[in-house]
């Protein structure tokens, strides 16, 4: 495909209301490092893959695919690839990637009260499978930090066209006809481009965006974003850290349904 032709495709997309970025950022890619207990890595690192320029940092962003499900709460499953960026200081909370020894492992950063740090698995459904591991001197390994992660990526489902066709059966608008009997063009309402821009925050689930927008209607901003916190947590609005947050705030701001700035936001929303 041309250059003119990929400018010209970006273009059509910014216009219809979608955040579109050309993949050109080559980003090392490592498998495979486990969400489990900790494992030897695989072979570092087997290739590359493309990414877009506004979603690294040149040489400080990695891709690494996970092995295992001990941050399955968290919305990272097995074969999953996350975005790490390297050399990044993890606060509380954070997801990390870390080096014990010649092992690596994928796990929730914490400090407790006594400032004791530790790795932590997120898997409420397998407790006791995995092991929470504290970082003091009573480690006899070396501990490396890899990095911090900030994104991820998970593959989407491909529908069979036995279901796309059940699919369209259900969905298809009547067509409505002129006086002349030729049909007019449908187009989508502000309200259906709004559910659009949405969408992917939502796991791509049409139904829960709508009910969202519906719940969220003349509340307070303080219920709206105790409902966002609310919702990240039982896994219906995806929790891809801060540039994710930020996509929804804007969204919801442009469209009027949250006035308040991305500063009170940010505070707000976990």
């Amino acid at each position: 495909m041309k250059t003119l032709e990929v400018d010209e495709i970006l273009k059509i997309l910014e216009e219809r209301g979608w955040q579109a970025w050309l993949c050109d950022t080559p980003v090392p890619v490592y498998e495979s490092v486990h969400a489990g207990n900790p494992a030897a890595p695989g072979q570092v690192p087997p290739g590359m893959v493309l990414m877009p320029t506004a979603f690294v940092k040149a040489c400080q962003d990695s891709m690494v695919k996970v092995c295992g499900n001990s941050m399955a709460d968290v919305g990272i499953h097995d074969g999953d690839l996350v975005k790490m960026t390297m050399g990044a200081t993890p606060h509380d909370g954070d997801i990390v990637v870390v080096a014990i020894g010649n092992d690596c492992t994928v796990k929730c950063f914490h400090e407790d009260d006594n400032g004791v740090c530790w790795l932590l698995p997120q898997n409420k459904a397998e407790i006791g499978k995995y092991d929470a591991i504290r970082l003091d001197e009573e480690i006899s390994e070396p501990v490396h930090l890899c990095g911090v992660v900030t994104a991820l990526l998970t593959p989407l489902p491909r529908i069979s066209g036995r279901k796309m066709r059940s699919t369209l059966a259900e969905l298809r608008p009547k067509e409505a006809v002129n006086n002349d009997n030729s049909p007019q063009q449908v187009t989508k309402t502000q309200d259906d481009e709004l559910v659009d821009r949405l969408k992917p925050l939502f796991y791509n689930k049409e139904g829960d965006v709508r009910a969202f927008l519906k719940e969220i209607a003349g509340m307070k901003p303080k219920d709206v974003t105790d409902l966002v916190n609310k919702w990240v947590t039982d896994k219906r609005i995806s929790d891809y850290g801060n540039s994710r947050k930020g996509v929804l705030w804007e969204i919801l701001h442009q469209a009027g349904l949250y006035e308040p700035s991305k500063q009170n936001w940010n505070r707000r929303v976990f």
